[in-house]
């Protein structure tokens, strides 16, 4: 298994506790007893250092926002991924809540904060930012599909930040409610409620043969009413 961008190595460690071996692609402090069932490496998302079909589960999470190319990232983990392997990938809604009702953030008003920066350059006020990247839950599963991973479950993921001009506008216990509550309802699958969350969390499969379709029966329907860390380790016991 490979988890690629593993951060503090949360899911990395989690697997490795299961009795999984896992490479993660950062470094890593590790506890005993666990890190006997890790390696790590460091490198680029984009440029594997690893063979065709090595791993049988990939989990990518906490990174794809930061990726240009979400063609040339998804090309690069399913060659590395096994024909018929799984991915956990969680990528930044487009149209999320957070951003649609914040003009500093709404997608349809981009073209005017590039010319607003543009101005602001000028004189010198503009102080640029890490730019991130994010795509409707559509365009994610067409790009999946493209390089044959077959999206088996997902879900949105999370509401906030509740902000206006990025600003809080709620206090942190309003806001933890309102959130639980719209993730109810997304995961009840109410109308537009489960297309603007925050992350899209996606479980799919290296498609092998047109049979692989057949493992979407495989797959429990309370998979993805888990979080990420939690959806991995269930990934791992179609292995």
């Amino acid at each position: 298994m490979l988890d690629v961008g593993c951060g503090p190595g949360l899911t990395t460690a989690a697997l490795a506790r299961k009795g999984y071996r896992v490479h993660a692609a950062r470094s890593l402090s590790l506890e005993a007893g666990v890190q006997q069932r890790v390696t790590t490496s460091v490198g680029n998302a984009c440029c594997l250092p690893f063979g065709n079909n090595v791993f049988d589960l990939l989990v990518v999470v906490g990174i794809r926002e930061w990726m240009p190319s979400l063609a040339g990232l998804l090309s690069e983990l399913a060659r590395v991924l096994k024909p018929g392997g799984h991915i956990v990938i969680a990528s930044d809604n487009r149209w999320g809540l957070h951003l649609v009702f914040d003009p500093l953030a709404n997608p349809l008003l981009a073209p005017f904060r590039r010319l607003l920066r543009a101005v602001l350059g000028q004189f010198g006020h503009h102080r640029p930012t890490p730019p991130t990247y994010a795509y409707s839950a559509k365009s994610f599963d067409d790009h999946l599909l493209n390089r044959q991973l077959l999206k088996l479950r997902a879900r949105m993921v999370g509401f906030g930040p509740f902000s206006l001009l990025r600003m809080k506008i709620l206090p942190d216990s309003v806001r933890r409610k309102l959130n639980s509550a719209l993730q109810i309802l997304a995961d009840k699958h109410t109308p537009v409620f489960g297309s603007i969350g925050h992350v899209y969390v996606v479980l799919a499969n290296k498609i092998a043969t047109l049979l692989v379709v057949l493992s979407v029966n495989l797959v429990n329907d309370q998979a993805l009413a888990l979080d990420p860390c939690s959806l991995a380790l269930r990934a791992s016991e179609l292995l």
